[in-house]
Parts: C-alpha cells; sequence; structure tokens
C-alpha cells in the first residue's frame, strides 16, 4: 500500500523534476526494500512506521551534526528531506490522547508500580508507533505509574 504511494510520488516528482524528492524517496524505497529482505517479508504497516520513523531519526541526528560543524546548507537539505518523510507518518496523537491510551492500559494489564513500566511499554508501542515519540510515551507512562504508588 504504501510503496505504491511513495513510488507514484516519486512518479510525479521526477516529473516535476523535483531532485531532492526524488532522490529523498529513493533512499526511502530502498530502506524498506533492505528491510523487506532481512525480514524476508513485505512490511507491514507498523514494520513501515518504523523504517520510516529510524529515516526521519537519521535526518534529525544529521541536522545537529551539521549544525555543529557549521554545514547550514547540508542541516537546510536534510530538514527538507524530514518534511518529505514525515508527510508518510500519520497524524501524531495529542498529549490528551495519549493519557487516554496510556491509562486504560495501565488498568488493561493491571499495572500498579513503576516496575510495570516494561508491560505497559510493551502494550502501547505498538499502537503509536509512528505518532508519538517513544521517550515522550516513556515518561508519561512513568508519570502516571508514580502517581499510582
Amino acid at each position: 500500500m504504501y510503496h505504491e504511494l511513495i513510488r507514484k510520488d516519486m512518479t510525479k516528482a521526477l516529473k516535476e523534476s523535483d531532485k531532492l524528492k526524488v532522490s529523498t524517496l529513493r533512499l526511502l524505497i530502498a530502506s524498506i526494500v533492505n528491510e523487506e529482505k532481512k525480514l524476508l517479508k513485505e512490511l507491514d504497516e507498523q514494520e513501515f512506521f518504523k523504517v520510516l520513523n529510524r529515516e526521519v531519526r537519521k535526518r534529525k541526528e544529521s541536522i545537529i551534526e551539521f549544525e555543529k560543524g557549521g554545514r547550514k546548507e547540508l542541516a537546510d537539505k536534510e530538514r527538507k528531506e524530514k518534511e518529505i518523510l514525515k508527510t508518510y507518518l500519520p497524524k501524531p496523537l495529542t498529549q490528551d490522547e495519549l493519557k487516554t491510551m496510556i491509562n486504560s492500559i495501565i488498568k488493561e494489564v493491571e499495572a500498579e508500580t513503576v516496575r510495570d513500566l516494561g508491560k505497559v511499554m510493551g502494550k502501547i508501542m505498538p499502537q503509536v508507533i509512528g505518532r508519538a515519540d517513544g521517550k515522550v510515551i516513556k515518561d508519561l507512562v512513568f508519570k502516571a505509574l508514580s502517581n499510582l504508588e
């Protein structure tokens, strides 16, 4: 499903001579193909978002490094690539939506202390992949579990 969308967008970008978008989408397709070869199967939605998030994270890290090195033009290029990739991510969850999901999962797995953090994280991460940052979720889960004690 996402392969087709990305390939259509790449064809459109080729026709429009948008070199940055074409190269960014080619790199994304290569990452997807590599992941499929590694897993020996076509990616499902969750795995696709995992690859997409990894590519976005690479761009974020590159931006930081290029800015440290005084390479503004390369940092700007990475920023543009990151924005292109972000268009394929689903709409991010709001803090309130995340808190609601976390509270329902805490009840579902009967978590009582911070030691149950792993149980809650294991249950929520597959549901929010691509829609929320893992560190933000961990902090919210930790805070919610701390309040139970």
